[in-house]
């Protein structure tokens, strides 16, 4: 599996609070190290046959 981050992504996870950014981070090292993740913390969706995208869901201080 190859982990991509994008430019956008970067400037955007740059203006989270840190705790959030922790929070997300911390997600996708569990993902990444194996670990079955809960629906409500994780979305995949499919583009086509080779390439799937993962949403990892987090809250923030405010419940957002």
């Amino acid at each position: 599996m190859q982990l991509v981050q994008l430019e956008v992504f970067k400037k955007e996870i740059a203006e989270f609070p840190l705790e959030t950014r922790e929070d997300m981070l911390s997600l996708i090292a569990r993902f990444l190290s194996g670990e079955a993740l809960a629906r409500n913390h994780l979305k995949t969706f499919k583009i086509d046959k080779k390439t799937k995208i993962q949403e990892f869901r987090v809250k923030d201080h405010r419940g957002n």
